[in-house]
């Protein structure tokens, strides 16, 4: 008899691997990259600002998952999953979030296409 994995052993399972990984380098490498590149004149970007904050996490999520080699998402399967509040793949991913969304406000601002909402709007 075989068992599905359900949505919430799927997380569990990602959490945990993930947790086990984030202190290897390339996971390392990748958190302190966010960090710091804007300071440097090379900021990361996201183009996730149309969707919704869960969203937009959860793609940070699948970026870690990846640099950690917890689980590679094929492009062919998009494995729901959901975040853990305050696990450590859920402080890491809001952290690459809030470094991207920085470094698109940043440029955008610098083009002059975003309003005081932080919309992204062409100015006439």
């Amino acid at each position: 008899m075989t068992t599905k994995t359900t949505i919430h052993d799927f997380s569990n399972m990602l959490t945990s691997s993930y947790e086990m990984r984030c202190s290897e380098p390339e996971v390392t490498t990748i958190k302190n990259l966010f960090g710091t590149s804007r300071r440097f004149g090379f900021p990361f970007i996201s183009e996730l600002s149309d969707q919704p904050e869960e969203t937009r996490l959860l793609m940070a999520a699948k970026l870690l998952i990846s640099f950690s080699n917890t689980w590679c998402f094929d492009s062919d399967e998009d494995r729901q999953f959901v975040l853990t509040p305050f696990s450590q793949l859920y402080i890491d991913a809001k952290y690459i979030l809030q470094n991207a969304e920085a470094g698109t406000t940043r440029l955008a601002e610098k083009n002059g296409i975003v309003d005081n909402n932080h919309e992204n709007k062409e100015e006439k």
